[in-house]
Order: structure tokens, then sequence, then C-alpha cells
């Protein structure tokens, strides 16, 4: 029986909300299971185990009506019940049946992820194999092959930059003091390639294999790349041998069975394992996708099917497009996203501002990340011209920190570009200094990322607080960033607070003509972020909105599916 249980806080909300049965993920303590994380689904344990990093493990169930039956867990018989009123009820279940009544203490996540490291190993190999019936025999015996040569004790596991071997680290506290859950600890594994020959390469070569004449031979690029949690006081050498060989051996295990059931795509020329952090997740999913030799956004469709039976396994929603390769966490910067050639962007600057003054109103408010874009950023200067462009790239990088595109938001000469191909304006609008409206920027959406968008007209600027009922409806709906724009002028749209019975309402104002640095501070003491009322100046002087002014309003749709 298990000394001691200790549990996350987020997971007995989680828990406290499910409408259903589910599994519990945990990993084995000093004295005894931490459970961190709690998953609502009805498919075996065995299926989700699949996708856990080493050492975490399915470690029981729970159901909100009942005794929980626990689906084979790996670390033992955990089982947590939930009562109408939310009362959670642990037990540890030895024998069959209801099973002792099991005390635990609940943890805050930085406490324990304080002991763990994460650590992110990676390697490639090159699989040769021939077109036909012996295709996945072939393939398969070369994947043994990889697998032989790093599961060799005399594989190295190097940093990038190959200043450190793990297996030299007296501890991971010391040899990687800033490794941490969120920024893993990444080496690259070097096999030794003879015995004869001790020379290393980081990657792994199968031999070519004995063939008919004129028969098909075909070349599949394997990226390895197996996350694992560690505790921070292991010797490095423990770490590799065990839980970092480990990992990668279970990924090679993991594409053989993938190509076992025949799940390679016709014509896949990589396999590669990618790791994610969805939304309420306190650990990371490891999942294998087969990529054809085609565009990022081409690989995204094709993986359509798998993601969403994933989304389903994992019980993430069908409308949110949480394990698209894009968002999958990389190696240069885990759980960030990567920064613009010229500018370090700042990301959500809306929080922390002072509240609005609407008395007793609801805050509806822009769902996810964003990046600030304003006035003379990348050393452009596009001062008195570029407010619509900036609030064009803000809205766009919210379509990137979602998941749904991967790629970056165009600037001000690809913006006209596609607006002169699509015949909006003429060629001479290329290198102008021409504004833009809200109907160009629902045309750059369409074209580049296949966003649709609803307009709403305003006559004048006095009217926008009678559009109220319907922000509050999109961003509790769709949850992107809106634009507004008139005249001269445009504006990013983060949210409303809205008193319904007295029709109160401020606006959270994302301003695109600030002109200074990213300084956080400076943004918000100049309300260049702030909510605003008709009637407020504008942060640079002057009125917010003028009534003799004709405005639309920019609704973005998010797209559906995963």
């Amino acid at each position: 029986m298990a000394s001691s249980l200790t549990v996350l806080p987020e997971v007995e909300n989680v828990l406290r909300s499910a409408k259903g049965p589910g599994l519990l993920v945990g990993l084995e303590g000093d004295h005894g299971i931490i459970v961190i994380g709690a998953i609502a689904t009805k498919h075996a344990a065995g299926d989700v185990q699949e996708l856990l990093p080493i050492p975490l493990a399915v470690a029981g169930s729970f159901d909100r009506a009942g005794a929980a039956k626990t689906p084979s867990p790996t670390l033992g018989l955990v089982a947590a019940e939930i009562d109408d009123k939310g009362s959670i009820t642990w037990r540890w279940l030895a024998t069959a049946g209801r099973g002792d009544l099991l005390p635990h203490v609940q943890t805050a996540a930085s406490d324990w992820r304080e002991e763990w490291v994460a650590v992110r190993a990676t390697a490639s190999a090159s699989l040769t194999y021939v077109r036909g019936q012996e295709a996945s025999k072939a393939t398969l015996a070369a994947l043994g092959g990889v697998g032989s040569q790093l599961a060799s004790a005399e594989t190295l596991y190097l940093t990038p930059d190959a200043s450190q071997s793990l297996a030299d680290m007296p501890s991971l506290r010391e040899g990687a003091p800033q490794a941490s859950w969120d920024s893993p600890l990444h080496v690259m594994a070097y096999p030794c390639l003879t015995s004869e020959r001790p020379a290393f390469a980081p990657v792994v070569i199968t031999p070519q294999h004995k063939v008919k004449p004129g028969a098909e031979i075909h070349t599949a690029r394997l990226h390895l790349d197996a996350l694992c949690y560690v505790r921070r006081d292991t010797p490095g050498a423990l770490a590799a041998y065990n839980a970092v060989r480990q990992s990668i051996l279970e990924q090679i295990a993991g594409v053989s069975l993938l190509l076992s059931r025949g799940e390679q795509a016709a014509g896949a020329a990589t396999i590669q394992a990618y790791h994610f952090l969805p939304p309420g997740f306190q650990h990371h999913v490891s999942l294998l996708y087969p990529l054809a030799a085609s565009a990022r956004k081409a690989e995204e469709a094709a993986l359509a099917e798998r993601r969403a039976a994933i989304h389903a396994m994992l019980g993430l929603p069908s409308d949110r497009p949480l394990l698209r390769i894009a968002r999958a966490v990389p190696i240069e910067a885990p759980g960030a996203m990567l920064p613009a050639p010229s500018t370090r962007r700042l990301a959500d600057v809306h929080v922390g501002i002072a509240p609005s003054r609407v008395k007793g109103g609801t805050q509806h408010l822009v769902q996810g990340s964003y990046l600030y874009y304003h006035y003379m950023q990348d050393r452009f200067n596009d001062s008195g011209w570029g407010c619509a462009y900036r609030s064009l790239q803000t809205l766009w990088s919210w379509f990137l920190e979602a998941g749904y595109t991967s790629t970056p938001p165009p600037d001000h000469a690809a913006i006209q570009t596609m607006l002169v191909m699509l015949g909006d304006k003429e060629p001479s609008f290329r290198g102008s200094k021409q504004w833009i409206g809200a109907v160009e920027l629902g045309f750059v959406l369409d074209e580049g990322l296949g966003v649709q968008c609803k307009v709403l007209p305003l006559a004048s600027g006095a009217d926008l607080p009678d559009k109220a009922a319907e922000l509050a409806h999109h961003f509790d709906t769709q949850g992107t960033p809106v634009m507004v724009g008139g005249g001269v002028l445009a504006y990013t749209l983060l949210g409303v607070d809205w008193n319904e019975s007295t029709g109160e309402v401020a606006f959270l104002i994302l301003d695109p003509h600030y002109t200074g640095g990213e300084d956080l501070k400076k943004i918000h003491a100049g309300q260049w972020v702030a909510w605003k009322q008709y009637g407020d100046k504008a942060a640079a002087g002057g009125k917010l909105l003028h009534a003799d002014a004709f405005y639309n309003i920019l609704c973005p749709q998010r797209p559906l599916g995963v």
C-alpha cells in the first residue's frame, strides 16, 4: 500500500468540474504517489499511457458516481470519487472492491516541479526499405538496428554545443541548474558507429538491404525527440542510462508500432515526434506524426483525423487546434513562441492594467494570447499611416499563438502585395503609405489564413456602445481580438466590460499608435492598453472616437476543428 498520496490542487479542480469518468496521471515520489493530472476520457489506460513521458503513468481513475473502476493503472490502484457537492474521496484499491480510504496532502505545482527536470533527447536516423510486400519488415528491422545502436552504453548525450556530456554531470542540479520543467535540458544522442573506429555522429545510418534487381528503394527520415522527467538530484550518468535511454527506446517502439499498424501515410518521408502542453495540463504529452515531404499546411490537414482521435482520448475540446504541429513545444524556446527577427514583442499586455470604471459590469475578454504590434517596430517608420497594418499583425499573431498557423504575421510590404494580387488595390499601392481599413484586413485574413470575418458597421463612433451585446457574444464564443477602424485611425479591441442592466460599457483598447520601445510599464502608464469609454481621450491625445466618422468593426471568426 502506498505510504502517502500527494495531489495537485489543479487536479482536484478538474475532478470537481468533471461530468464523467477519467484517468489519473501520476509518478512515484520519495514517499508515495504524486497525482499531477486528471484526464476526462473513457479510453483504455494503455492508450493514454503511450502518450506520457517517462516516468509518468496512469495511476488510477475517477468517476462522479460510486466507486471508480481503475482500468489497469501502472502505479497502483488509486481511485477518486466525486459526490454531487464536489467533495472528493480518495481510495487505495489494494484488492477488489471499494478499498481503503487514502489520506492525502495537497501541494502546489511549483513545489514539486522544483525537484524534477525535463530532459529532451534528440537523434536522427535514415531508414532504408524496399517498397512492396516486405517493406514493413525491412523498415522494422532497420528500426531494430537503430535501437541497438542507441541502446549501447557507449552512446553519448551531449548538449547541442557539445560543451557538456550528460554522463559527466554530478547531478542535474549542478550540471544543468538552468533547466526546469518548462525549459527542458536538451541533449543530442551520438552513437558509436563501430567498435574499431569510435567515431561519433548524431545521425544513425541503417545498412542497405539486399534487394532484387529493379526493386524500388525508399528512404524515410526518423527524427527521434524523446522527453522524460528526471529527479534534479539524479547523477547525470544514471539519468542518461535509465530515463533518457529508456525514453528513446520506447519512442522507437512507438514508431515500430505505428508502422506495423500501417499508419504511415503513402509517400511519408519522415516520422517526427512532437511534444505538447495542452491548456490545463500539468504535464506534456508526446505524439508521433507521419509526415509527407510537403508543405506544413498540407501536413496539418493530413493529420486532422489523427489529431481528432487524440483530442477525444485526452478529453480535449473538438473545436480547438491544440495538437497541431504549430502548437508543439519548440526546442529553441520551450513553451514560448519564437520572437520576430528584429523585435522581441510583448505578449498579452492587457494583463495587470487598472480596472474599468463600469460598476457591476461583466468582462468578456479575448481568449488566448496575442502579440502587441505598434508603430515603429522593426525600425520601420509607419507612424501616421500604419496603425491598421499593426492591428492586422496583432490579429494574425493570435492565430499563430493559438496554433491555427505556423506563418508569422506579414509585414507591410507583404500585406500590400497580397491586396494587389487580390485585385483590391492598383500596382502603385505597393511601397506606398496608404491607409487600409477593416475590409482590407478581412481580405488578408481570408487569403492568408482562411479566416472568415464578420463586419459590424457604425454610422458614428458614438454608436459603439450600442454594439456591446454583439461584442460580448463575440468574445465569449470566438475569443479573437477585434479591429475597429474609421477615419484615419484603427484600434485593436480586446474585450468589453458591460453592465447589461444599466447599459454602461467600457472597451479594452490596444492602441497601435504607440511609438516607444517594448517597455510594459511605459505602455501601461501611457494607457496604450486600457479600458476606455466613449468620450474618453486616446492615449496620444484627442478623441478616441469621433461622432462624425464612419467605423467598421472587424470580428474574425475562429475556424472550427482540430
